[in-house]
């Protein structure tokens, strides 16, 4: 029977049975001080935070081993490196944990990776049952790589055994983390243990073909130092009867001393307290996740609005985009988590805030800090705070106290001096609201000579970053990206009360929207802005896709210049499988605009289908009601789009971008998958565009903008502790929102407890 790759809805898991899709196909599990990769095989990395610097705890192989002791034969249970015929071989991924699952010649092994929901700790399972009717005698290897260095002063790190654990120290003068200790422990008293790659796969030996004492099935129990590739290796030899099973638990932690590292790795391998931390993982998801359910005839549909898309959100709003947490990044993926669980949008929304300097530009990345001033960040503020106050109906959030980043956004464009450290909190703080408005100061103050906003070093296009590096380069995104801020602005100063200040942001927007109509357009469409040198990016010869989207999303002008813009892109950027980035890309590098013109056409920001841009695209479309558009941009991007078969990408994790079709050689392909903001943006598309259920401070909002065919579908929202089920039904004679066959622009907020019934009837064929 042919493999099936498969959504399994009810127990909220993804399950590969073709192990070898196009790529490597990754999953992240996290807490808030731990993130780990896996591939399908189980294979990846894992940090953890420590102060605003990241410390590595593993990276490379995580494999189990079998040597039969019968057959003499050594395989990888979780690898399959010689493509041996298994009986069953499958990875499953689930809601913070990764599973991989095989049997051969009788015996099952399941082997299990999981981050528990706190402490800087990693934990695993084997599970060894004899499914043959003869005793199976075997030993089981556990082989990792563990990453003790913090410098690259070999000489200060050594590995040993302490009691069950493997003990890894990397303790020296300046090092960059405090967190100088690793323990890899196990439940059972292993038989044997390893610490040197060398020494378990020989020198001249891999992962794949071991030459060392792992090829041999004895282990050298050796401690080491001066090494460059730790390994941790266990080794337990079992005897199992028909039908027995096995299980054995391992953890690895990093702490300050070798006592707390093993208490830390141990904390959780007694069977019970193991099963605790895994259901303590799967409930926190399931219960953000049960906030927002869909039903409907799309199944990949309901499976990444209920799991999937949810499950990328939060991994953003945690870690950005993995190689630091990039203040745009975490405001959008906080936008889109608010609605799932508000309290900790909120938590994560002021620490972000915290990264705002006194000026009101916010730093580009923090943790690891990043300086270089690109001058996007305080557009993200208002958005990200509305939606908090908009799920929770809570006005005195504006009025929590946040302190600033000291001093000001840095005028250097120096790489290395972007990397700098510098005192975090400044002696000056402000609310939530003094936040926005600061933000807002700064952007509607930096304008070059046409009044659009600088572009500085960038915007959210971080390739182009060189257009403003003199200050003289304006922005026509950046801009209306900026207008779409002040009426965000606008709509919480409403919520305040503030009369003053809103008449002073509808000033400033209105002399913002002007120039932006006199400047920013270009025969039917806007243009990306003016460099330095006074040349115009995306005049006539190139169109770029966000500015169109960002016209609707900001509302500028009238609705005829607004449709037009988008026209423009339905004609000039369409491809079989989305939208590209720019059309066309560009020929060659111009150090006046940056490195997105240096880079090969149809990649990344020169051509590509730049996935989050797309899903841009599909709240534009939703908002000029065009239903069939923005369920078809849906499509375009999706995995199981027939039209590009051999994209790559996880069904169950959206990619950054899809290779462009100006590309060469690999047109189409999804690399870069999970650390994007596109996740984000189509769940917005999706749950409060397409099936249109927007929170508002007044209340939820139910306007659809669903295809004529998209047929019955039904909602259920939690909202301010009431569960609205809303059910859609095409109709030719009726549309609007009804509840008890009234019809309603506000759903009822009634009492906490209490279940409402919404009948929402939409335009069918």
């Amino acid at each position: 029977m042919k493999p099936c790759n498969h959504f399994d809805q009810e127990r909220a898991e993804f399950v590969l049975e073709d192990m070898y899709p196009t790529r490597p196909w990754l999953n992240y599990l996290w807490n808030d001080e731990v993130v780990a990769s896996a591939d399908q095989f189980g294979n990846g990395f894992a940090w953890t935070q420590s102060g605003t610097k990241r410390r590595d705890l593993e990276s490379g192989t995580r494999n189990v081993y079998v040597f039969d002791a019968d057959s003499k034969e050594l395989y990888s249970a979780t690898r399959n490196h010689g493509d041996l015929p298994f009986d069953s071989f499958q990875a499953t991924i689930g809601l913070g944990y990764h599973r991989i699952i095989s049997s051969y010649k009788g015996l099952e092994i399941a082997f299990t990776i999981l981050v528990p929901t706190s402490g800087k700790r990693i934990l695993y399972r084997i599970e060894a049952r004899n499914v043959s009717k003869k005793r199976k005698d075997v030993t089981l290897f556990f082989v990792n790589e563990p990453r003790p260095a913090l410098s690259w002063h070999d000489a200060y790190g050594e590995a040993h055994p302490n009691g069950k654990s493997i003990v890894y120290s990397h303790v020296g003068f300046r090092v960059s983390s405090d967190l100088g200790y690793l323990a890899l422990s196990s439940s059972d008293i292993p038989s044997g243990f390893e610490t040197s790659y060398n020494r378990l796969f020989g020198v001249y030996g891999s992962p794949e073909s071991p030459r060392g004492g792992l090829g041999k099935g004895v282990l050298s129990c050796q401690g080491d130092e001066f090494e460059g590739h730790y390994v941790g290796a266990f080794s337990f030899a079992l005897s199992l009867a028909p039908g027995e099973k096995k299980d054995i638990r391992l953890g690895l932690a990093a702490a300050e001393s070798e006592d707390d590292a093993i208490k830390a790795s141990s904390s959780a391998l007694s069977e019970e307290a193991f099963q605790k931390e895994w259901d303590a993982v799967t409930s926190k998801e399931r219960s953000s996740h049960a906030r927002y359910q869909v039903h409907s005839v799309d199944e990949v549909l309901n499976a990444q609005v209920n799991t999937w898309l949810k499950r990328q959100i939060s991994l953003g709003k945690n870690w950005g985009r993995l190689y630091g947490k990039g203040f745009r990044d975490v405001l959008q993926d906080i936008t889109s988590f608010a609605s799932l669980d508000p309290e900790t949008a909120k938590k994560q929304l002021t620490h972000a805030l915290a990264y705002q300097y006194e000026d009101g530009n916010p730093i580009r990345m923090f943790e690891p800090n990043f300086h270089y001033p690109y001058q996007d960040g305080a557009s993200w503020i208002p958005m990200a705070v509305l939606s908090v106050v908009s799920e929770t109906g809570d006005a005195s959030f504006l009025e929590e106290e946040i302190p600033y980043l000291k001093g000001v956004s840095k005028d250097s464009y120096s790489l290395v001096d972007a990397y700098a450290e510098e005192p975090y909190e400044s002696r000056v703080s402000g609310t939530v609201l003094d936040h926005v408005l600061r933000g807002m100061e700064y952007l509607t103050t930096s304008l070059g000579e046409h009044g659009l906003v600088l572009w500085g070093g960038g915007d959210w296009n971080d390739s182009i970053n060189a257009a403003g590096l003199e200050g003289k380069g304006e922005s026509v995104w950046l801009s209306l990206a900026t207008l779409k801020a002040l009426k965000e602005t606008i709509t919480l100063l409403g919520i305040a009360h503030d009369e003053e200040n809103a008449a002073r942001m509808q000033e400033k927007a209105k002399t913002l929207e002007g120039n932006i109509l006199h400047h920013g357009l270009v025969d039917g469409h806007f243009i990306y802005g003016i460099n330095d040198e006074g040349t115009v990016l995306g005049g006539l010869e190139r169109i770029f896709l966000n500015p169109q989207s960002f016209a609707v999303l900001s509302g500028i002008g009238d609705q005829e210049t607004r449709e037009r813009a988008m026209d423009e892109i339905e004609e000039r950027c369409s491809c079989a499988y989305g939208y590209m980035q720019c059309a066309p890309s560009m020929e060659q590098g111009d150090p006046h605009i940056g490195r997105a013109s240096y880079f090969q056409k149809g990649l990344v920001e020169n051509g590509s289908v730049y996935l989050h841009g797309v899903a841009f695209k599909m709240v534009a479309d939703a908002l000029l009601k065009r239903p069939e558009a923005l369920y078809a941009d849906y499509r375009k991007i999706r995995f199981d789009n027939p039209a590009n078969p051999q994209n790559g990408m996880e069904p169950y994790a959206f990619s950054n971008m899809m290779m462009g079709p100006e590309s060469k050689y690999r047109k189409g392909e999804a690399p870069m998958s999970w650390i994007t903001g596109t996740a984000g943006w189509v769940y917005r598309a999706l749950t409060e565009y397409l099936l249109g259920v927007r929170p508002t401070f007044e209340g939820l909002r139910v306007d659809p903008c669903l295809p004529k065919d998209f047929g019955r579908a039904s909602v259920t929202r939690l909202f301010r502790g009431r569960t609205y089920a809303i059910a859609y039904i095409p109709s030719k004679e009726k549309e609007g929102t009804y509840v008890n066959e009234k019809r309603v622009d506000v759903l009822p907020l009634g009492k906490k407890g209490d279940r409402i019934e919404v009948t929402v009837y939409y335009p069918c064929v």
